[in-house]
């Protein structure tokens, strides 16, 4: 009899050490780094000197036909589209997949920092200090593509703006536009993210004539960037990105 209640004693204790080692491991929090290149935001952008803000509406009092030909377009309604804002709601929508339609991190109330445990489900967040919820409606706005480092990039170059201007073609070329274009990643057994622009446009005889995104849906126009200055032929109409 006594050996019967040692055996007890004992099963009860192994079974207390081992709920005991459950607890523990399930409240210890390991912070995982992001790594995967939807999970990052584009990093907080300083207003470039010569700006005011980062906003499109701002950009639109120099740049007036762009601007208006930018609020035409699905761009401009990347986070107010109703549907995206429907999918965002619901629990199986993780945090990165605003990523692509409020690309800034300017546009992001907080800023992620790690996954607890991995788990995409469980962002860590701390609060962003340069959040502009007004910036965060304009969804893919100027400064998405344009503003880099403290200076706007554009595919020319101009001593005459009032603010720095660097020219990058490779920056603004279709790698820019497949970066959020060509998602294709299973991010959890129920989810998938695909879209293949990229991927399709490869295997078409467009990548083979070198017609890239820009060359169909932002084609050359002669006219003024600013109103007042020299016609040039800069990749300024936005007659396809109404599709993008």
């Amino acid at each position: 009899m006594k050996r019967y209640h040692l055996f007890i004693i004992s099963v009860f204790i192994i079974l207390l050490v081992i709920s005991f080692i459950e607890i523990f491991l399930n409240d210890t929090k390991v912070i995982k780094p992001l790594s995967k290149p939807w999970e990052f935001a584009i990093p907080n952008q300083n207003i470039p000197n010569g700006l005011v803000s980062l906003s499109a509406r701002d950009c639109g009092i120099c740049h007036i036909n762009h601007y208006n030909e930018w609020k035409k377009s699905t761009h401009s309604q990347a986070w107010k589209d109703l549907q995206f804002q429907a999918e965002l709601k619901k629990e199986s929508s993780p945090f990165m997949c605003i990523n692509c339609h409020i690309p800034l991190q300017n546009q992001q109330e907080h800023i992620i920092t790690g996954l607890e445990n991995g788990d995409i489900y469980k962002p860590v967040k701390v609060i962003n200090p340069k959040f502009d919820q007004n910036l965060q409606t304009e969804g893919i706005t100027c400064a998405s593509c344009h503003v880099r480092n403290n200076v706007i990039i554009g595919t020319t170059g101009s001593n005459l703006a009032p603010h720095p201007v660097t020219m990058d073609p490779v920056h603004l070329s279709e790698k820019l536009c497949i970066s959020c274009h060509n998602a294709s990643a299973v991010i959890t057994p129920t989810l998938a993210c695909t879209f293949e622009t990229g991927d399709e446009w490869k295997s078409e005889i467009h990548f083979l004539e070198k017609k890239n995104c820009i060359r169909c849906h932002m084609p050359e126009i002669s006219r003024s960037v600013v109103e007042g200055f020299q016609l040039e032929k800069p990749f300024s109409c936005f007659p396809g990105c109404g599709h993008c």
